[in-house]
Parts: structure tokens; C-alpha cells; sequence
């Protein structure tokens, strides 16, 4: 009986990961970076262009873009053809060919451009066509892929200054995920368990305080070291169930044998653990695109 659920659950779990793996393959790129404007008038249409010390490249908008990208025959219907023809940048920067972008309150636009390994340096232009007013960033540059900025354009100053907001985006759009992945897995393993016949009270209070303490650790992992947590993901699954083996063997009584424990451990991780991996890729993937 316990081989057919093993059985059953492995095969289940093959075509769950082949599955993700297969709709990630066929995902789109994410965007270089992302950058959220804030403190915008209300009810105020503003346009976002992008200038750079070196603008010979093509800046991609297929994904990633909360404003309104805008052709070239909208923008004959604006002031801002003129408008750049006698805009001239304080540092020298150049106009890229990105498509200029209509903005309303607050928006999220995600920008393909070069490596930051080129060293190339950016900076924002936001235009009012009602009144022609205008006000440019700071120049920055990419230090890692896949970062986030802020604008607050309420900002007074002679220049809008540009803040890393990385982290602070991750901890409030990541933390969700986190904690469903965490119940998930623990409530996953804790069925399992009553599945391979575990069912005394510390044998289950075991495995609910294992699997908190490990899956938290691993979401902790995927969040700050995500990379990491994708590229070492088997070797990080061979731990955890090297480690929980080790705790179940010694906490759990002698007529439990060890083969029913290993069998056990390697089941129930490779499931949860395989799942939860593409649960978390799937919604890595839906987050670049979403936000």
C-alpha cells in the first residue's frame, strides 16, 4: 500500500515540475530594471522619457508597463516633439529610442536596456504637456539586474533624486507568497505523514516543528539569496532531508523502521519541496511581469 502511494505521489510530482518548468521556459524576459513614479499631481496626465549618456540601443516595453506607451503619431498631437527639439540635457545626455510613456498617479514601468556592465548612465525626464513643465532625476545606473527604482515626483530640488527600493518592494510583494508556500509545505508533509501511518502525537508534532523550522529557513534562503536557492536547489533539498531524516530516526520509536523514515523523508520533501519550487519560480515569473 505505502510503495503504490509512493509511487503515485512521485508521479504526480514529475508532472508538476515538468509542468513549471515548461511554462517558464516559454516566459518572456523580465525587464532590466523597474521604476515607480509617486507623488504625482492628480488628475494630471505626465509623460515619462528616458535619457542616457549613450542611447544607440533599442529599449523594449512588451512587458512591465503600468503607463501608456505613446506612437509617433499620438505624440504629433502633444507639444513634446517640439519640446525636445529645444531641450537641451544639463550633463550632455542624449534622448534614447524608447517610447515615450503616458503617465497617470502612480506608475510602475519596467525598462530593457543594456547590461549595467557597460556602465551606462540613465536618467528621467517627466513632462507636463498642459503646461510644459518639467522635471528631470538624478542620473543612476544599474548596480544589479532586475532592480527596482523610485521617483517621488513631489520632490522639491533641482533634480528628482532616484532611490534603490529593491528590498523594500520585495519584503511587501514577496512575504505573501512566502507564508503561503510555508503553510502549504507544512501542511503537505503533515498529511503525508499520516499517509506512511506516523500517526502518534509526537511523531506529527515532529514533523509540523521540523518542517516550520526547514521550509522557513529555505523561503528565507529564496528570498535574500534567490539565485542561489534556484541554482543549488537540489543540494539544498539533499540537506534538509539528510537533516530531517536524522531528526525523525531519533525522535520517532525504535518500531518505526528505517526505511519507512527515509522513505518517508525523501517522499514527502521531493514533493512539497518540488512543488513549492515552482509555486515560487511561477510567481517570481507573474510578479516581474505584474508589477
Amino acid at each position: 500500500m505505502r510503495s503504490r502511494i509512493s509511487i503515485c505521489l512521485i508521479s504526480v510530482l514529475i508532472v508538476v515540475f515538468a509542468t513549471g518548468n515548461l511554462v517558464l521556459a516559454n516566459g518572456l524576459p523580465t525587464p532590466s530594471f523597474y521604476t515607480e513614479f509617486r507623488g504625482a499631481p492628480q488628475g494630471r496626465d505626465y509623460y515619462v522619457i528616458l535619457f542616457a549618456d549613450d542611447a544607440e540601443y533599442v529599449v523594449d516595453f512588451s512587458v512591465g508597463i503600468h503607463g501608456e506607451i505613446m506612437s509617433e503619431d499620438d505624440l504629433k498631437e502633444t507639444n513634446i516633439p517640439a519640446f525636445l527639439d529645444s531641450y537641451k540635457d544639463p550633463d550632455g545626455m542624449t534622448l534614447t529610442k524608447n517610447p515615450i510613456v503616458r503617465c497617470s498617479g502612480v506608475t510602475n514601468n519596467g525598462y530593457f536596456v543594456p547590461s549595467y556592465e557597460t556602465g551606462n548612465t540613465y536618467r528621467f525626464l517627466i513632462y507636463w504637456d498642459d503646461t510644459g513643465e518639467y522635471k528631470i532625476t538624478d542620473r543612476f545606473t544599474l548596480e544589479h539586474y532586475d532592480t527596482r527604482f523610485g521617483v517621488d515626483i513631489s520632490s522639491e530640488g533641482a533634480t528628482l533624486p532616484v532611490k534603490d527600493i529593491t528590498a523594500e518592494y520585495g519584503v511587501r510583494i514577496h512575504i505573501p507568497g512566502m507564508i503561503i508556500r510555508l503553510v502549504f509545505t507544512v501542511t503537505c508533509e503533515f498529511l503525508l505523514a499520516l499517509a506512511f501511518w506516523f500517526h502518534r502525537k509526537k511523531e506529527l508534532l515532529t514533523v509540523l516543528i521540523t518542517n516550520f523550522v526547514s521550509n522557513l529557513l529555505a523561503n528565507i534562503i529564496s528570498f535574500f539569496f534567490g539565485y542561489f536557492y534556484i541554482m543549488g536547489f537540489l543540494l539544498i533539498e539533499a540537506v534538509v532531508i539528510a537533516v530531517e531524516f536524522f531528526i525523525y530516526r531519533k525522535v520517532f520509536d525504535k518500531d518505526r523502521t528505517t526505511t519507512r523514515i527515509l522513505t518517508y523523508s525523501i517522499v514527502a520533501n521531493l514533493t512539497t519541496a518540488s512543488t513549492a519550487y515552482v509555486i515560487f519560480l511561477i510567481d517570481s515569473m507573474i510578479l516581474a511581469y505584474m508589477r
